[in-house]
């Protein structure tokens, strides 16, 4: 069976359209995530404080996000 590769853009219209869960896209092909662990959870929530700490310090107009965003790599990869 051959896979259809899509492009971010195609990837982030076809995302919405999905029932609850995590995907990733990589070289063109979408993978189905896992849920997270409470490691794993406290893990991103520390980083989250860490990074927004040192945001406020340097006074950058920045966010922080731990979840739930796709970062574009390239035309055909695309992480949250």
């Amino acid at each position: 069976m051959t896979v259809a590769r899509m492009t971010v853009d195609e990837f982030l219209d076809w995302v919405e359209t999905q029932p609850k869960g995590k995907y990733e896209l990589w070289n063109g092909e979408v993978f189905a995530m896992t849920g997270d662990r409470a490691q794993h959870g406290r893990a991103k929530f520390a980083t989250g404080k860490a990074l927004e700490r040192a945001i406020l310090k340097a006074g950058q107009p920045c966010e922080v996000f731990v979840d739930c965003l796709q970062v574009r790599i390239d035309e055909t990869t695309s992480y949250e």
